[in-house]
């Protein structure tokens, strides 16, 4: 399950594109970092990326659409009834409180209310016509922190914090509550340098959103952030992720019994994956083989 963080830590260091999917089944790709192989295959980003791209799933391709206003990487991207939402991330300079929506029916962005605070590394998902916006890095310290975006009012309105602070989480709505899962809880020499986690959790925190109320989730079998996290039919699944010694290229999903809630780990996948873009689509088999 496990691959030594040194084999595979070149392509680690790029920062993560944003992805989401429509109610309509379509994917969303943006920003991210742009990277350039060099001389004797090294890896060095040369700049964070405004690019914004549409899935054609006739011919198998990404369709550039209009850009953002702000380059982002380490960023949130969130469809609310919709309506795709970039959230914070950085530029390359700065840690980013920016917001902005695209309107798939005019094809332009247009800025939101900012968040309340500078954030990247955050995660971000959408309920019931709301954007909830977890964690995530601000200067100088790892957050705890939880908002909801009111789309009508344009405002942000910060909820009761989560008990532990978490950067490369995972979120997801699951039976009308939303789960926010692992993640890495602390600043380290290493995460300051290179993004590498050193205090990743096993944690699994859950949000009540009638109440507003926090409590305890599941805890998973092992600490791990940067996963990609789904709900893909009745369950939640787990894919990849990282500790702070190796990535991973297990699968796991949540099960249900005598309403006890457990984690349970699948087959492998044939790669090892972190800090990735996930969601869960209908996409025709014709389709993949041409990728």
């Amino acid at each position: 399950m496990l691959r030594n963080r040194q084999q595979e830590m070149d392509l680690n260091l790029m920062p993560r594109r944003g992805c989401a999917i429509t109610g309509d089944n379509q994917i969303y790709l943006a920003g991210g970092a742009i990277r350039k192989i060099n001389y004797r295959g090294s890896i060095t980003t040369e700049g964070v990326s405004n690019n914004f791209y549409i899935f054609d799933q006739i011919d198998g391709s990404w369709q550039p659409k209009a850009k953002m206003h702000m380059s982002r990487s380490q960023f949130g991207l969130t469809v609310v009834d919709g309506y795709a939402y970039a959230i914070g991330g950085q530029d390359g300079t700065e840690i980013l409180s920016t917001v902005e929506r695209y309107d798939p029916h005019t094809n332009a962005w247009m800025l939101v209310a900012p968040l309340p605070k500078p954030l990247r590394f955050m995660t971000s998902i959408s309920y019931r016509g709301k954007l909830y916006v977890f964690g995530g890095e601000s200067s100088g310290d790892i957050s705890n922190s939880a908002y909801r975006y009111e789309p009508t009012e344009d405002v942000w309105i910060e909820l009761p914090p989560m008990n532990t602070p978490r950067v490369l989480a995972g979120s997801v709505v699951y039976r009308d509550k939303l789960y926010v899962i692992g993640g890495n809880s602390a600043l380290s020499d290493k995460w300051k340098k290179e993004f590498l986690p050193e205090h990743c959790v096993s944690s699994v925190e859950v949000l009540d959103p009638t109440t507003d109320s926090w409590g305890p989730g599941p805890e998973l079998p092992n600490a791990l952030c940067g996963a990609g996290i789904v709900k893909y039919g009745n369950t939640i699944l787990i894919v990849g992720g990282e500790d702070d010694k190796s990535w991973m290229a297990g699968l796991c999903w949540l099960k249900e019994e005598k309403g006890k809630q457990s984690w349970v780990e699948g087959q492998e996948l044939p790669t090892v994956m972190s800090t990735f873009g996930c969601v869960v689509a209908n996409i025709q088999h014709e389709v993949l083989k041409q990728q």
